[in-house]
């Protein structure tokens, strides 16, 4: 724990199983609050906040804390005992809970249940008054928390956040179970979806004024996850979560070395398996993180460069419209009347279309290049250009689509790159 906060960490979340050491009616075994205690008090004697959590307890709800009263009885016990720890110590009200009614989530019985916490909470006493508290999204899944069935309990500290869980995608996150397998990370989809869900919870909470706890990030280190992906992808969430002013995120370590666990922390000797894995957490929690808003670029166009001879093109832009679509091509040898090439695009119901293109629609140059400036606003071009060689001796140099609108485009080769050279 020393080596955590001289190294710039502020948050432990302490997730606690409860339902073995309380009675039928919620009562806590005394000697299990009094441990659960002890180790608060380590964390917050540190100046280190604390979250703690009612936490597998609610895979438990059907056969073991199955009714409001007993929930309620137990945060009222946790709510006593804790009253006097001053604003490090946080709460939680579950983790993953998963309510369902006739196969679908059950929005309205979360909602209950969370009120509850929050009024049992309040209406104790001292710092419980004002204290943060966290409240669980569904499942603590994203897509089912960025829903606009969840409905926030109401507060009248208006001290609440929200919490999720980050492990996406599962494939590469999450142990191998079936078809969940996936050992690498980074691709440009990888970015896009990682980079498109930060944005949601900035947009569906943070702008709100409700502040975003991920109480688990982290990727399994017992199996065959490449090593330098695991990196890239700390690096990425950690950096973002750093960038987001309202978003934070917790590494979840199980400090085991079986088959499927996430472990980079010795608990036992203070010390990290990892000292690269270390070394990019505690750079970033200094603050030297790459940031995403580095990379994005307000324009009018999309560009592709670099094509590699005889390649063929696509560039997606889905409801923009586009005015021009200028080609920049290298030719050899004699250039006669017989080479062309297609582009292709979908109309607005989305049937093919073809656009025809030969050399008399070009400009010879005396370097070798021909550039095409063709005028499609009249043209019923949507979603996707595909631009493909068909006859002649000619390479796509440059490709180039100007549009109506200004819009914001993202480089995530660079992006990606800046990140590599940071684990590295």
């Amino acid at each position: 724990m020393l080596i955590s906060k001289n190294n710039g960490f502020k948050t432990i979340r302490f997730p606690v199983t409860w339902i073995y050491f309380i009675d039928e009616f919620g009562n806590i075994e005394p000697e299990w609050i009094l441990r659960v205690k002890e180790v608060v008090k380590w964390i917050t004697d540190k100046n280190i906040y604390c979250i703690l959590n009612v936490y597998s307890d609610t895979k438990e709800w059907i056969t073991g804390i199955e009714s409001k009263s007993k929930y309620i009885n137990l945060w009222k016990q946790i709510a006593e005992e804790f009253k006097d720890f001053n604003e490090y110590l946080i709460f939680e009200s579950m983790n993953e809970p998963t309510f369902l009614h006739f196969f679908d989530y059950n929005y309205d019985t979360l909602l209950n249940f969370t009120q509850s916490f929050i009024d049992t909470i309040r209406n104790s006493d001292k710092f419980n008054k004002e204290r943060l508290l966290i409240i669980s999204g569904m499942i603590s899944n994203i897509d089912l928390t960025c829903d606009e069935r969840y409905k926030m309990p109401t507060d009248p500290a208006n001290k609440l956040a929200i919490s999720i869980n980050y492990y996406i995608p599962l494939k590469f996150a999450t142990k191998e179970v079936f078809w969940l397998d996936e050992e690498h990370w980074g691709t440009k989809e990888d970015y896009r979806e990682l980079l498109d869900n930060f944005v949601r919870l900035k947009n569906f909470y943070v702008n709100k004024g409700i502040p975003v706890i991920i109480g688990e990030v982290g990727v399994v280190t017992e199996e065959n996850k490449e090593l330098s992906s695991i990196k890239e992808y700390l690096c990425s969430v950690f950096s973002l979560s750093f960038e987001y002013e309202g978003i934070m995120a917790c590494l979840w370590d199980t400090s085991n070395k079986n088959y499927g666990d996430m472990n980079y922390y010795n608990r036992l000797t203070d010390e990290w398996y990892d000292d690269k894995i270390k070394n990019i957490l505690i750079k970033i929690s200094k603050g030297n993180i790459v940031k995403s808003a580095d990379f994005y670029i307000y324009s009018n166009s999309e560009s592709v460069v670099n094509i590699e001879p005889y390649e063929d093109v696509n560039i997606e832009f889905g409801k923009k419209k586009p005015l021009k679509l200028i080609i920049n091509m290298y030719y050899s040898g004699i250039l006669y009347y017989d080479y062309y090439f297609i582009i292709y695009c979908a109309d607005i119901g989305g049937w093919p279309q073809y656009i025809y293109f030969d050399e008399k629609n070009g400009k010879k140059s005396y370097d070798g290049t021909i550039t095409y400036t063709i005028d499609i606003s009249n043209e019923d071009c949507h979603d996707i250009f595909n631009i493909f060689y068909y006859f002649g001796e000619i390479n796509f140099k440059t490709i180039k689509v100007e549009f109506q609108e200004n819009f914001t485009s993202f480089y995530y080769d660079a992006y990606k790159s800046k990140i590599i050279n940071e684990i590295n």
